[in-house]
């Protein structure tokens, strides 16, 4: 009985770790300073820069091509001024963004 308890106990912190962390994630991704603030926060300059590069994809899928090109820019002035993913996202969101500028 002991054991059944702690069982659910375990899976009710589980559930809220995991909402809390889906949470945090929306919060922390509203825009580029965000995120490249909290990359900084990452020990090796690898997690950071995957980090932001799953910030500016995210930016490119919700269609704020402006946060996506802060994010690629820092990206190649400060990261890795060779990285072929940024340069694409940098110019996919520039492309977006005069398209988008265009049709409204």
């Amino acid at each position: 009985k002991g054991a059944d308890v702690n069982y659910k106990i375990f899976l009710i912190v589980f559930v809220l770790l995991l909402l809390f962390s889906s949470f945090v994630d929306a919060m922390v991704l509203t825009d580029s300073r965000a995120v490249i603030r909290l990359a900084d926060n990452f020990e090796s300059e690898g997690e950071r820069l995957n980090y932001l590069l799953q910030g500016a994809k995210r930016f490119m899928y919700e269609e704020k091509y402006e946060h996506a090109i802060i994010v690629a820019q820092y990206i190649l002035n400060k990261i890795d001024h060779q990285s072929t993913e940024a340069m694409y996202i940098l110019k996919n969101a520039k492309t977006e963004q005069v398209i988008q500028k265009f049709n409204h």
